[in-house]
C-alpha cells in the first residue's frame, strides 16, 4: 500500500474502534446524549454533556449572527460572560459546525465524540510510526491509546474537552517529527497542532506546553547540533504564540479569575486540586467501567480517591498497554531514554501537590507545588492530566515491544500475535453498558422562541452545575440569568444586588423601604432597562412558598395578580410588560454596605469605607445625571466618589449635620459602577468599621 492508503486505512479502522468504544451511540445520533449507567465510581455526567452540547449551539449561534464566540451575552444577563477560560473547546465546536448548523447541537456533540475516539487513535498511530515501521504495531498502539479506561471514562461523564485529546497527541507526534529532522513544513505543522491543542482545552494547553519544553530539552542533550534543534522548537513555539496572540491578549486583559479568596475557599480549591490528582499507583488501576468487574473495581477504588473526587483521580492506561509498555521500557529504555524521562516527569507532576499511595496521604510534597501558583495555573486544578504525556510514552514503548515480538516470529505466526493482543485489549477495555438520555424540553420554550422572544427568567435560576437552564436556552435562544459555565464569574452583581433582578431571579422578598427608592415606579423603570419578557417556573423544583413569592414579586411590579399564558407539563410561564415609557436612570446599592437600620420610618445605612453603588443609564447614548446623596458623618470626614474604572468624580466634605449633596455623574450606556470611599472608625463592641451615614441615594436628573 502507498503511504496515503496506509493512513486512510488506519482512519477507517479507527472509526470502527470509535463505534465500539461509544456503543450504542451509533444506533441513534439524534436528540440523545449517552452516559454510563451510573456505577459506583463514575457518575453520569449529564450536566457536562449538556454543557458541551450548549457549546456546540453557542458556536453555531455566534457564527450565524456574526458574534465573538469567546464572549456570550446569552448567559449572566445583562452582563454577559467571557468564555476565553471556559471549556468551550473551540477546535472541536468549529470542526463539527456544519453538523450543528444543519442538524443540531446534540447531533454535533455525538459526532464530535466519534471523531475524538477515531482521531485520538490515529494520533497514537502517527506517533508510534515515528519509531516502528510496520502497520500492525502502530495501529494496535493507537487502539490502546484511544481505548484507555481514562479516555473512555471521560465520555461516560460527559467531559468532551477531555475526550477530544487528538490534537494533544498529534502535537506530541509533530514535535517528535520536528526534533528528528527540522524543516519549515514540519515547523508549521507542529505550530498548528499546538494551536489546536490550546483551542481544545486550557488544561491540555498546560500539558502540551510542559511536554514541548521538556521534549526540546531532553532531545537537545547529546544532539550533534543542539542549538539548531532548540531553534526549530523555539520557532514552532513562537509561531503558535503569534497565531494565538489575539486570544492571549484578551485573556491577559481579563480580570483575575480567582481574585482574593478567603481561607475557606483556598482550602476548598486545594482539596479540588488534590482530588483531581493521580494516585501514585494510579497507572496500575484496572478498568473501572468494565461490564463484568467494573462495579467491584469501583467499590474498591472509591475510598482511595482524595476527598471522594473519584473520576478526577482516575487516569488508568489499561493493563495491556501497561504490560506492552513495560516490555518496551525493558528492551528500549536506554535507547529511548528521552521518553522514559518524560514518563517519569509526567508521573511526578500528575500526582499533584502531595503524594497519595492507594489513598494514603504520605505528606510528601511534590513538584506540582512549584507551578500551581503561576499565572493562569491558578485556574488549572487537574494535575492528573499530566499523565497523558505518560500515556504517549507508553504508546511508543508498546509499539516498539510489539515490533520486537513480531520479528521473533515467523510471518504466519505474527497474525496470531496481532489477533491475540487485540483480543486481550477488547476483553479488558470493552466499556460498560450506557444509558441513553433523550433530549426533551418543554414545548413552552419553543413557543417563546417563535411567539414571545425576549429575556427569559428560567426559575429556579441555575446555581449548581446541572445545565438545565442552558439546555432550555438551546430551544428558546434567548438570554437568561446566570447559566452553567465551568468557571463561574467571580462577580455577578446584577443578580446579587439589583432589586428587581434579585427579587425575580433569587425568589426573594425585597424590602419596601431602603436608602434607594423601591416603589412600583422604580421597579418598572428597572424593568424598562432589563426587559424581562418571560418568567418560567419549573414547578417540580419550587416549593409552594417560592411559587407564592414569584407571584408576589410579579404583582408588585405590575400591580395586578399575574395570569399564566402557559401552564402544563409541569411548567408555568408568565409574560411581563416591558414598560418602554418608564425608562429613566436609577441607582441601587452594590457590595460593602452595612445592613439597613431604621427608626420611626427613617432609614439609613453605614458605609464601610469602600462601598459601591450602581447607576444605570438605560439609553444607548452617554449622558450625565445628578445624584442626590443625603449623608452625614459623626465627625468631619471627606467622602470621595470614584468611577470604578476611571478617576475621582466628586469630593464631599461631610459633617455631623445631615445634608443633601448633588453630584453630576457621567454615565456610559448600561450599568456604571461607582465607589464611595472614606475613612472609618471601629465600632465599639462589634467587628464593624463605620464610614459615613447615608440616608438617601436618588437620581434627580
Amino acid at each position: 500500500m502507498s503511504n496515503k492508503q496506509i493512513h486512510f486505512s488506519a482512519l477507517g479502522l479507527y472509526l470502527i474502534v470509535a463505534l465500539w468504544l461509544t456503543w450504542p451511540m451509533a444506533t441513534d445520533l439524534t436528540d440523545i446524549l449517552y452516559v454510563n449507567r451510573g456505577g459506583p465510581y463514575f457518575f453520569p455526567g449529564t450536566e457536562d454533556a449538556m454543557q458541551n452540547s450548549w457549546n456546540m449551539w453557542w458556536t453555531g449561534y455566534a457564527v450565524r449572527y456574526g458574534l465573538n464566540p469567546f464572549v456570550t451575552p446569552m448567559l449572566y444577563y445583562p452582563e454577559g460572560v467571557a468564555l476565553y477560560l471556559q471549556t468551550v473547546n473551540v477546535a472541536t465546536t468549529f470542526s463539527v459546525l456544519p453538523v450543528t448548523l444543519l442538524l443540531g447541537s446534540d447531533e454535533a456533540y455525538n459526532v464530535a465524540v466519534l471523531m475524538a475516539y477515531q482521531l485520538t487513535g490515529y494520533a497514537g498511530f502517527v506517533l508510534a510510526r515515528r519509531y516502528v515501521n510496520g502497520f500492525a504495531p502502530s495501529f494496535i498502539a493507537g487502539l490502546l491509546l484511544t481505548a484507555t479506561p481514562h479516555h473512555v471514562g471521560k465520555f461516560d461523564v460527559g467531559q468532551l474537552n477531555f475526550v477530544t485529546t487528538q490534537w494533544l497527541f498529534m502535537a506530541m507526534a509533530a514535535l517528535v517529527l520536528l526534533g528528528q529532522r527540522g524543516s519549515p513544513l514540519r515547523l508549521v505543522g507542529a505550530a498548528l497542532a499546538l494551536v489546536l491543542t490550546v483551542l481544545t482545552d486550557w488544561y491540555l494547553a498546560v500539558v502540551i506546553a510542559f511536554f514541548a519544553c521538556a521534549w526540546a530539552i531532553v532531545t537537545s542533550i547529546g544532539a550533534q547540533r543542539p542549538w539548531r534543534s532548540l531553534a526549530w522548537f523555539a520557532g514552532a513555539g513562537l509561531l503558535s504564540g503569534l497565531l494565538l496572540m489575539p486570544l492571549l491578549y484578551a485573556i491577559v486583559n481579563l480580570p483575575r479569575f480567582t481574585g482574593d479568596m478567603d481561607e475557606g475557599r483556598l482550602l476548598i480549591w486545594a482539596a479540588v486540586t488534590q482530588g483531581n490528582s493521580m494516585d501514585g499507583l494510579g497507572l496500575f488501576f484496572p478498568a473501572a467501567l468494565h461490564p463484568w468487574w467494573g462495579e467491584a473495581v469501583g467499590r474498591i477504588l472509591m475510598p482511595l480517591a482524595p476527598y471522594s473526587i473519584m473520576e478526577g483521580s482516575y487516569h488508568a492506561p489499561g493493563w495491556v498497554l501497561l504490560a506492552l509498555g513495560s516490555l518496551g521500557i525493558y528492551w528500549y529504555g536506554r535507547q529511548q531514554w528521552q521518553w522514559l524521562v518524560l514518563l517519569g516527569l509526567a508521573w511526578l507532576f500528575a500526582v499533584g501537590p502531595t503524594l497519595y499511595l492507594l489513598g494514603y496521604n504520605t505528606g510528601i510534597p511534590m513538584p506540582y507545588r512549584l507551578i500551581q501558583h503561576l499565572p493562569l495555573m491558578e485556574t488549572a486544578r487537574r494535575p492528573g492530566l499530566f499523565i497523558l504525556i505518560g500515556h504517549g510514552a507508553l504508546v511508543v514503548f508498546a509499539a516498539l515491544a510489539l515490533q520486537r515480538l513480531a520479528t521473533a516470529l515467523a510471518p504466519r505466526k505474527r497474525t496470531y500475535l496481532w489477533a491475540g493482543v487485540v483480543a486481550l485489549a477488547v476483553f479488558e477495555l470493552t466499556p460498560g453498558m450506557r444509558q441513553a438520555i433523550p433530549v426533551e424540553v418543554s414545548p413552552v420554550f419553543a413557543q417563546i422562541r417563535e411567539q414571545r422572544p425576549g429575556v427569559v427568567v428560567d426559575l429556579p435560576v441555575e446555581i449548581f452545575p446541572e445545565s438545565r437552564t442552558i439546555f432550555n436556552q438551546i430551544e428558546h435562544e434567548q438570554p437568561i440569568l446566570a447559566g452553567y459555565v465551568a468557571r463561574a464569574p467571580q462577580r455577578y452583581d446584577t443578580l446579587t444586588y439589583a432589586p428587581l433582578v434579585n427579587s425575580l431571579g433569587r425568589i426573594k422578598a425585597w424590602p419596601e423601604h431602603d436608602i434607594v427608592r423601591l416603589d412600583r415606579a422604580d421597579w418598572q423603570a428597572q424593568q424598562c432597562f432589563y426587559r424581562f419578557r418571560n418568567v418560567v417556573l419549573e414547578e417540580r423544583l419550587l416549593s409552594a412558598e417560592e411559587r407564592a413569592l414569584v407571584l408576589h414579586n410579579i404583582e408588585r411590579l405590575t400591580g395586578n395578580l399575574p395570569t399564566p399564558w402557559y401552564a402544563q407539563d409541569g411548567f408555568t410561564a408568565y409574560e411581563l410588560p416591558l414598560y418602554a415609557d418608564q425608562c429613566r436612570p436609577f441607582v441601587y446599592l452594590g457590595p460593602a454596605w452595612h445592613s439597613r437600620e431604621g427608626q420611626d420610618g427613617d432609614y439609613w445605612r453605614w458605609t464601610n469605607g469602600v462601598s459601591e453603588i450602581y447607576v444605570v443609564n438605560p439609553s444607548d447614548e452617554p449622558m450625565s445625571v445628578v445624584l442626590e446623596i443625603a449623608a452625614a458623618s459623626l465627625e468631619e470626614r471627606t467622602l470621595h466618589l470614584w468611577h470604578a474604572e476611571q478617576q475621582e468624580v466628586a469630593t464631599l466634605d461631610l459633617t455631623s449635620a445631615h445634608r443633601r449633596y448633588h453630584v453630576v455623574l457621567p454615565l456610559q450606556p448600561g450599568i456604571n459602577r461607582f465607589v464611595l470611599q472614606s475613612a472609618t472608625n471601629a465600632e465599639a463592641g462589634t467587628p464593624r468599621s463605620l464610614g459615613v451615614i447615608v440616608r438617601r441615594l436618588e437620581v434627580v436628573w
